[in-house]
């Protein structure tokens, strides 16, 4: 071999070590830093996309309760922003979280289980991220071109996923237990609004920013049941996607539609997908709606959206029906308090025109 060619080969070489050096220690520094799961998935994307695999590349998330897998928000696609909302066992991604194996596939049009997004990719290397024996994520890459990974990216990425995985674990405990005591502190709040507050509006008003301010920022509120024109109508305080208006919608179309006539809880991992969703705002991925339920009559819903696909869990829905449970009978009886002070005030204005026909 030409003396000239071996140095560029060994000079190349040199400068991938170092920066797979630089890379290990910007991550290690990460995973100490971090305050929250969100800020070192970002970091790490940043850190080792930028460096090493500047095409698609990114984490995936394992939600364990309702078996799929996401991509993070800051996962690195070629042409802008998509989503994956995966089945654990469907795609590539989903044989590693099934598996907990790094799958290597130097052309994805020979492999029985890779689902094409888009159709310029050739090659994959997905690794998973593990917290002792359970995957919780996936770091994933895809190339253009064939064979484009080698066992010694394989490697790298896979001591990237050893050093992450135990950090995640770690904030995601933090956050859970963060997360307990706001839930704790709402259910109090909720309580004491139910016994204070003397009208629906008030309650519901107080309710929703009570709940939506701590847990759920974006889309949240309350839909009422208006039987005489069968619709539901979002509350005046709902909180509402940046330029959308109030909704009305009929009871027999939609996700709400369908809580209302089932009186069961629906959480959609992704609207795109779910044929009952009614178009509105393109932003919305994921949603859950619960049931404000007296016995079998169901008032109204509490529903919530978000812009990441897979945002919600099975505790979150365990979360609002808690909520639906304190506020449906409060808000029934303050409407029938409401009515009764209505119908006295009727009975009192009849009688003094009676007075005063008399005199």
């Amino acid at each position: 071999m030409n003396v000239k060619i071996l140095i560029e080969k060994l000079n190349e070489s040199l400068v991938r070590v170092l920066n797979e050096l630089a890379v290990l220690h910007d991550v290690a520094r990460s995973t100490v830093e971090a305050t929250t799961q969100d800020e070192l998935i970002e970091e790490v994307t940043t850190i080792v996309g930028k460096a090493l695999f500047p095409t698609n590349f990114g984490i995936l998330m394992l939600d364990e309760s309702s078996h799929t897998i996401t991509t993070h928000p800051s996962y690195r696609f070629m042409d802008g922003k998509q989503i994956w909302n995966l089945k654990v066992g469907e795609g590539i991604t989903g044989q590693v979280a099934k598996n907990g194996k790094t799958l290597r596939v130097g052309d994805v049009r020979k492999n029985p289980f890779y689902l094409e997004s888009d159709s310029r990719i050739r090659s994959e290397l997905c690794v998973p991220i593990k917290a002792g024996k359970r995957v919780i994520g996936l770091i994933n890459s895809e190339h253009t071109k064939s064979d484009a990974f080698t066992k010694d990216d394989q490697r790298l990425l896979s001591t990237i996923a050893g050093q992450i995985g135990p950090a995640l674990d770690r904030l995601r405990a933090e956050e859970s237990l963060h997360r307990q005591f706001d839930e704790l502190a709402v259910i109090h709040s909720i309580s004491t609004a139910c016994v204070e507050e003397k009208e629906q509006d008030k309650l519901i008003d107080r309710a929703t920013q009570i709940i939506g301010e701590t847990l759920y920022p974006t889309n949240f509120g309350i839909m009422l049941v208006n039987e005489e024109s069968r619709t539901l109508i979002t509350h005046p305080s709902y909180r509402l996607w940046e330029g959308e208006e109030a909704i009305i919608l009929s009871l027999d179309e939609g996700i709400t539609g369908k809580v209302v006539k089932t009186g069961k809880p629906m959480l959609v991992p992704d609207v795109q997908k779910e044929p009952l969703y009614v178009p509105g705002d393109s932003r919305t991925h994921s949603e859950l709606c619960v049931p404000l339920k007296l016995g079998e009559r169901v008032i109204g819903v509490i529903n919530t959206e978000h812009n990441q696909p897979g945002f919600f869990t099975k505790d979150d829905e365990r979360l609002l029906l808690t909520f639906a449970g304190q506020l449906s009978p409060s808000i029934e009886r303050l409407r029938a308090e409401e009515k009764l002070i209505a119908e006295k005030e009727r009975l009192s204005v009849t009688l003094r025109s009676i007075g005063e026909g008399v005199a």
